[in-house]
């Protein structure tokens, strides 16, 4: 019986599973922006991990089929998980992960937990001696602990600014925060410069936010 030399699971498949990976809410842009350079590399990188694998495949002609299912079998799973896990740093490189919650809005263990009008005041302080950036970080975080007291909840730790900004996608707290998050994307994350301007365009933001907040907006926020 002539032997098979067909990759029991093909590039589309494996690409399908990429897609599918990359319509989950935690991946989604909370602009609904195109992430196609992203994507494109991933869709490289597949095709290349995808030749191996075939590589891989065809390297066991003259084993027993099922052990080369199994052989294949155990290098896609792989494949997959590998993938998931690019994805995820991906993700996290790109929505400023490391500016988590904990660090975001929540004292560390055996401090005293801040209240959105000191770090308010500890903001004004920031840009008064030039820190402007530092500033807007602070401003970030007395944003997220007020939608926090809001929702009379604790936000889940973890949470990145992008999955913050995609929880207040449909309310009117959205535009705010989407200032103090890109602001902090590029000028902090991106390393871009921060000026005058930026500071009251998010501090601007930041008043609106609380305005909304004090005068009971009905958007859920959750």
């Amino acid at each position: 019986m002539p032997v098979s030399t067909e990759l029991p699971v093909s590039t589309a498949q494996l690409r399908e599973k990429v897609d599918e990976v990359l319509a989950r809410p935690e991946f989604a842009d909370a602009t609904n922006e195109s992430s196609s350079p992203a994507v494109g590399i991933l869709e490289w990188l597949l095709e290349q991990l995808a030749g191996a694998l075939k590589w891989m495949y065809d390297l066991t002609q003259g084993l027993p089929e099922v052990l080369r299912w199994l052989v294949v079998g155990g290098l896609t799973l792989l494949l997959v998980v590998l993938v998931i896990h690019i994805l995820w740093t991906f993700q996290r490189a790109l929505s400023g992960a490391h500016l988590r919650l904990p660090d975001a809005n929540l004292a560390l263990e055996g401090e005293r937990k801040l209240s959105p009008d000191e770090l308010e005041a500890q903001a004004d302080q920031a840009a008064t001696e030039g820190d402007l950036i530092g500033a807007i970080r602070l401003l970030l975080r007395a944003s997220l602990l007020r939608l926090e007291q809001r929702e009379k909840r604790p936000f889940r730790r973890g949470m990145t600014n992008r999955q913050h900004l995609a929880r207040v996608r449909r309310t009117p707290f959205f535009d705010p925060l989407q200032i103090l998050v890109r602001t902090i994307e590029m000028k902090w994350f991106g390393d871009e410069n921060c000026d005058a301007s930026d500071y009251d365009a998010c501090r601007q933001a930041h008043g609106s936010l609380r305005s909304l907040i004090a005068g009971g907006s009905d958007a859920d926020a959750s």
